[in-house]
């Protein structure tokens, strides 16, 4: 708001703005002084301008910025790492119902549960199918593929971390110019 100076007798001025019309001031002398009406003091000699205070440089620079990107890609990456374990491949062999398994086996008299064993011992525990076990396979390259892509990825951020950290930080002249 527009100020303007009202003359004190004893040579000093006082600033006054339009909306201090009528009321009573006082002058650094002591002296109490009544401010002239609105357009009167829109007559009067306008005050010099009051320097506004610049605002605060902002204390965030490039380096913070490096280091808060590194962070977040960082974070991105440990998300990722989380969701591509919980929707790991299993294998197909691994699947199957083991309370199902452990029934069956239950119910085996002595004699077939030594069938049973020999059978294995010379194939092996093998139930899934040759489709089965190639899908199981190619969904495991996949998996590990995009699991070393988050790994790449979590180092990238750690990488952006270090070198935000080890960014210089600004000296006296150069936080002066920013401001």
């Amino acid at each position: 708001m527009a100020r303007y100076l009202l003359p004190c007798p004893c040579g000093n001025n006082i600033a006054v703005e339009p909306r201090q019309a009528g009321e009573s001031l006082r002058c650094s002398c002591g002296k109490v002084i009544t401010a002239p009406p609105m357009l009167q003091i829109k007559a009067l000699e306008p005050a010099p301008e009051l320097e506004q205070p610049k605002p605060a440089a902002s204390s965030w620079g490039v380096r913070q910025g490096v280091v808060l990107s590194g962070v977040l890609v960082v974070l991105i990456a440990v998300g990722l790492a989380v969701v591509l374990y919980l929707h790991r491949p299993v294998h197909p062999e691994l699947g199957h119902n083991g309370a199902a398994v452990r029934e069956h086996v239950s119910g085996l008299s002595p004699v077939h549960s030594w069938q049973t064993w020999q059978m294995l011992r010379q194939r092996g525990l093998i139930v899934a199918s040759p489709q089965e076990l190639e899908a199981y396979r190619a969904a495991l390259l996949q998996w590990r593929v995009s699991a070393m892509l988050v790994g790449l990825l979590g180092v990238g951020g750690l990488a952006l971390v270090v070198i935000g950290a080890s960014l210089p930080r600004p000296g006296p002249a150069e936080q002066r110019q920013r401001e």
